[in-house]
């Protein structure tokens, strides 16, 4: 599936591994990849897998980073949805925590290294964040403030109690529940989630430390998804 390694580093892997997928999406491709690489938490690699993009216009877009030696980057040879593709990845990385980030949002410059402590500190397994509203033009739209603490939600029956993109994921999560359903192209995240929530702490912080920006033809956004 992962036809083309495109540029992979020479390097001991780094403790955080952000993955980032990408779509046809190149107009906001390159400020979500800064908006990683200028984390004030240095020691990460960050991933961006191409699912199948039409066209060379991604590649060119990401030409200015290339001499970073935490960007990897890699291409699939068909198009086959988020969720396949991250669950193709993830069980050949041992970094200790994973983060995702999706290419038309953005990371405020402290969102990896506050998350981290605040992980480590309140001993939970996933932790995500509050985020800001943008819109395609990345104008504030508004914030929306998650809940600090998430498992009691889930036994309410609850389904919506983080937001999957902001989150980061202890390894050890992946290894013993598995990744995401690659069967289908939406939802997935969030049935990782509640799988998680069954044998493991989740929560999140209060401050927005994720930019979420709202586009009409995205995923989410889509009439038909």
């Amino acid at each position: 599936m992962v036809a083309e390694v495109i540029f992979e580093r020479d390097r001991p892997s780094s403790p955080v591994a952000v993955l980032m997928t990408h779509y046809n999406c190149e107009a906001y491709l390159a400020a979500a990849v800064r908006s990683i690489l200028e984390q004030s938490w240095r020691d990460l690699d960050l991933l961006v897998l191409d699912d199948g993009s039409p066209g060379e216009q991604w590649r060119e877009v990401l030409a200015e980073f290339r001499a970073d030696p935490r960007l990897r980057l890699f291409a699939s040879d068909r198009n086959v949805g988020t969720y396949r593709l991250k669950s193709a990845v993830i069980p050949h990385l041992n970094a200790r925590y994973l983060a995702f980030q999706d290419s038309d949002d953005l990371s405020s410059r402290a969102r990896i290294e506050r998350q981290l402590a605040a992980l480590e500190r309140r001993r939970l397994d996933i932790l995500g964040c509050s985020f800001s509203r943008i819109d395609e033009a990345g104008h504030p739209i508004g914030d929306r403030h998650m809940p600090s603490s998430c498992n009691w939600l889930e036994r309410l029956g609850k389904t919506h109690f983080v937001h999957p993109p902001s989150c980061i994921v202890r390894g050890r999560v992946f290894r013993t529940i598995g990744a995401f359903d690659g069967t289908t192209r939406i939802g997935a995240d969030t049935d990782f989630v509640l799988r998680a929530a069954r044998r493991f702490r989740i929560g999140n912080l209060r401050e927005p430390l994720y930019l979420y920006r709202e586009r009409r033809n995205s995923l989410t956004g889509d009439s038909e998804t």
